[in-house]
């Protein structure tokens, strides 16, 4: 994996602990909602959009630059690939015409 690739897992996988956060928040939230227990009710409607602020700059992040330098690192390595699996391919089929030419 690319160190580019890597940058998005990473942003990826704080995004997947941020929406479990999220969700347990809102539910919590909702709960205190509920019961009418207006402070506890104000501070997690608080920390619920810090959480969501956290994630639309976690997108932005990955949308705007990460993700893009990924895609290309790995266009670029698929291209290299590519490359080395044809030449193998060319290199087996030579051998192959040549042994079948030294079996005749």
């Amino acid at each position: 994996m690319t160190p580019q690739a890597l940058d998005a897992a990473i942003i990826g996988s704080a995004q997947k602990i941020g929406h479990y956060k999220i969700a347990g928040y809102g539910t919590v939230h909702a709960y205190a909602t509920e019961l009418k227990l207006d402070f506890p009710a104000t501070e997690l409607n608080k920390t619920l959009h810090e959480s969501y602020s956290i994630d639309d700059s976690l997108t932005k992040l990955a949308v705007g630059k990460v993700n893009p330098k990924a895609e290309n690192t790995v266009d670029d390595e698929k291209a290299a690939f590519e490359d080395d699996f044809n030449f193998l391919s060319n290199s087996v089929s030579i051998m192959s015409s040549s042994s079948s030419e030294d079996d005749e």
